[in-house]
């Protein structure tokens, strides 16, 4: 009995672990979505950028602005622009 009491508190913890998991992703997720939206909005005009979102957004990439012309980053923002 006492193994089969041990079996079962212990299969609940990756349970709990993979809910965290997918609650921290869903937040990521959406994290993501809002950070694009905005990029999409500055992109069609539709909202001034602010230089300090812009930075930051840069130094989460880490990369400097040659960095993204060159990797084509501007041309996907702009190609899933089109796709919304």
């Amino acid at each position: 009995m006492n193994t089969a009491a041990a079996l079962d508190s212990t299969s609940s913890q990756p349970v709990a672990d993979l809910e965290t998991l997918e609650q921290s992703i869903q937040a990521v997720s959406g994290m993501l979505d809002r950070v694009l939206s905005y990029v999409q909005a500055v992109l069609s005009g539709e909202k001034k950028g602010d230089p300090a979102i812009g930075r930051y957004l840069m130094d989460t990439l880490g990369a400097s602005t040659g960095d993204l012309e060159k990797s084509g980053f501007n041309a996907s923002l702009q190609v899933s622009d089109t796709r919304v």
